[in-house]
């Protein structure tokens, strides 16, 4: 289950983004970085690990083929299988291939008892990244991503869960220490609203963006403005 939720979480962190940019040139295959979370008490609650295991051309487009190992609080490796991203870089954008994304989860739901009889489909509208040159104050476009989960042996509907980023902005061009180096970013923030048939959840995030790319640290608040938990760029390897 855990492995499903470790997509979930990637999915709204990477693919809700495309990148303004030419493709990476720095991500050669073995290229790896660790990201590492903590609750609002600043405690660690897990790490994950990817690791570039190919690089191809395809129909005009530059796939990356990434391979994330999930570990536990205490760094012990969680039961399952890697989780396979897939990463494609194409007219000077760089997004996440939601139809592989789905597939793995899919694939996850098969092999757990509890949730073999569930599929899942994936829709998303992403949102750019600021490019370099993008100065502080700068509004960003929306973006979007939902989720709709089918049960084959139900009677139950479809159920839709439907993730909206609004009132993105570029707060600021700041360094930003972490154990992994001290990166320039642009610090962006946003509102989250997640809305299933049923719920509605309202959040801030703010993101610390290296290069128009790399991810070096997250901060997930409530409505009220109180830190849930963060997550920070703690290793990598190009």
């Amino acid at each position: 289950m855990k492995k499903i939720i470790l997509a979930i979480i990637s999915l709204i962190v990477f693919s809700t983004v495309s990148y303004s940019q030419t493709c990476p040139d720095k991500l050669k295959v073995g290229s790896s970085w660790e990201v590492t979370s903590y609750n609002k008490k600043g405690k660690k609650t897990g790490k994950s690990i990817a690791t570039v295991k190919e690089i191809k051309q395809e129909d005009g487009k530059k796939i990356y083929i990434t391979e994330t190992l999930a570990y536990d609080k205490k760094d012990k490796l969680e039961k399952g299988d890697p989780l396979e991203f897939k990463f494609v870089c194409q007219d000077g954008k760089f997004y996440m291939d939601v139809n592989a994304l789905a597939g793995e989860i899919n694939a996850a739901f098969d092999k757990n008892k509890e949730t073999k009889d569930v599929s899942i489909d994936i829709e998303q509208y992403p949102a750019e990244l600021p490019i370099n040159d993008t100065p502080a104050g700068a509004s960003l476009e929306d973006a979007f991503i939902k989720f709709t989960t089918t049960h084959d042996n139900s009677l139950l509907p479809p159920m839709e869960t439907k993730c909206t980023l609004t009132n993105r902005k570029v707060l600021a061009i700041e360094e930003v220490e972490t154990p992994a180096g001290t990166y320039k970013c642009h610090k962006i923030s946003c509102d989250v609203i997640m809305k299933t048939s049923f719920l509605t959840f309202k959040s801030k995030v703010i993101d610390w963006y290296y290069d128009g790319s790399l991810p070096i640290r997250t901060e997930v608040y409530n409505k009220k403005g109180k830190l849930l938990f963060y997550n920070v760029l703690t290793a990598v390897n190009y």
